[in-house]
């Protein structure tokens, strides 16, 4: 009496359901892509600031060695040394500089209402964002398991259930009698040859009327065989989907949750190193003032605390794209990095 048709139609219509739920996660992982793509661009223009700023120093200390030849006491080694160290940092500055057209053109390319505007980076907001961040990760830290609540995955997985029930009931009425209702509606026009008769149906046509009950009985052992077989599979099929996507999910998370520990642990260590460094290079200076060090040693200590710098920066852009991906999946996580407040921030 027309359960099992609406049992196909609930059904189907669950499945459009479903699949916008996977549409929007779609759309929301196209915005992530946008906001990690946002901090690139921070990223290197702080990369680019620091080498700017180690240019200067270049440039001074090679004006300052010139000086010293120029007196008397410097020798044309250490103006070589000093012009080699200038030409290395203007060649990073033009690096970083060439990677920021790429990610500008890459960003406009997304969002083509941006393609004639002039945009400029505010690396102010760096700071409070690092400590949003380090609060976002101390909350998936503290969370062994992935929580279902937090992701669209919740409620594909409910749709999922309902939809095994509708399909469930189809499969189980495979060996059910099927009683249909079926109508047709004829209209005919006769007479003799072929014009007049299709005159008569234009003009004066006949109706003709047809309503009628199909009754199908299955009989023998095999339907009732292939109705189980049918119950169950259509069981089978929803269980390992199910299970499938919590298993996926579970796995995402412990995956993003290790990986942060590892470069939390490094950017913590790359600190570390930062700290040491400058300690170094201060007293380093002290020292080449002094006359007691070669000016390699006074370049080589300012080439390890420039490296260690970018290899910092480029660790703590990783963790803020790791941290995104995690939100790609856990869209309503409560954390305050995965809220979007007037732009891509």
């Amino acid at each position: 009496m027309g359960r099992l048709d609406r049992a196909e139609l609930d059904s189907a219509q669950l499945g459009v359901q479903i699949s916008k739920l996977q549409g929007g996660l779609d759309k929301r992982s196209f915005v992530i892509d946008l906001r990690k793509l946002y901090w690139s661009l921070i990223a290197n223009q702080i990369s680019l600031d620091l080498s700017n700023q180690l240019v200067k120093t270049a440039k001074q200390q090679l004006a300052q060695s010139k000086q010293k030849l120029k007196e008397g006491l410097g020798d044309s080694g250490d103006v070589a040394r000093n012009q080699a160290q200038l030409s290395s940092r203007e060649s990073s500055a033009m690096f970083f500089s060439y990677q920021k057209e790429l990610l500008f053109a890459q960003l406009k390319s997304q969002l083509p209402q941006l393609k004639d505007s002039n945009m400029t980076l505010n690396t102010a907001q760096v700071n409070a964002v690092e400590i949003r961040t380090r609060q976002c990760m101390a909350q998936i830290a503290g969370s062994p398991t992935a929580n279902l609540k937090l992701t669209p995955f919740d409620d594909i997985q409910n749709l999922l259930n309902k939809q095994q029930q509708k399909d469930l009931r189809v499969a189980e009425s495979t060996d059910a009698m099927d009683v249909k209702l079926s109508a047709k509606y004829q209209a005919s026009g006769v007479d003799q040859g072929h014009s007049a008769a299709f005159e008569q149906l234009e003009q004066d046509f006949l109706n003709g009327y047809e309503v009628g009950l199909s009754l199908n009985i299955p009989l023998g052992s095999d339907t009732t065989s292939l109705r189980k077989a049918q119950a169950n599979a259509t069981k089978l099929r929803y269980e390992a989907q199910k299970q499938q996507l919590a298993l996926n999910i579970q796995a995402e998370h412990q995956k993003i949750q290790k990986a942060m520990q590892l470069l939390i642990q490094a950017s913590r260590s790359q600190q570390e190193t930062i700290k040491s460094l400058k300690t170094s290079l201060k007293k380093t200076k002290r020292k080449y003032k002094q006359a007691r060090i070669p000016l390699n040693t006074l370049i080589l200590e300012q080439d390890n605390l420039f490296q260690s710098e970018l290899s910092l920066i480029d660790t703590k852009r990783q963790i803020l794209h790791l941290l995104l991906d995690y939100f790609k999946i856990f869209s309503s996580h409560p954390c305050s990095i995965n809220q979007i407040q007037g732009g891509l921030s």
